[in-house]
């Protein structure tokens, strides 16, 4: 079975999106600040097949975090999906550079994001 971990600050989105993706077949856990997705990650490398992030959230923005992943070794590889609520082509730009698979604008259909996840796992 397939595991991601969803970060975003907003409780509402992280639980729904968390659901959603259990009713697809994905094992989804969620937290809402970048510190604690990099602590866990770096705990358990490999627990996570994907990771799911918001761009804008406080104290680590998804850049950063990304950044940090990208940096460490057994998270090189990680599929990282960055998800934000703001349009823009620069942005996109960056998190694709920083070593994001795809860049979703929010709201986003959970089929579409399964659909995203499982091609940056295979």
């Amino acid at each position: 079975m397939l595991s991601v971990l969803i970060v975003d600050d907003n409780t509402r989105f992280l639980k729904s999106t968390c659901e959603k993706l259990r009713t697809l077949g994905w094992v989804a856990d969620g937290v809402e600040k970048g510190e604690e997705a990099i602590d866990i990650l770096e705990a358990a490398p490999h627990k996570y097949d994907a990771v799911v992030i918001d761009r804008a959230m406080p104290g680590l923005s998804g850049d950063e975090i990304i950044r940090r992943l990208r940096g460490k070794k057994g998270l090189f590889d990680v599929c990282i999906i960055m998800a934000t609520g703001y349009e823009g082509t620069q942005s996109a730009i960056a998190a694709l550079k920083l070593g994001a698979f795809e860049y979703l604008l929010k709201p986003f259909d959970p089929v579409s994001l399964d659909s995203v996840l499982r091609a940056g796992v295979a």
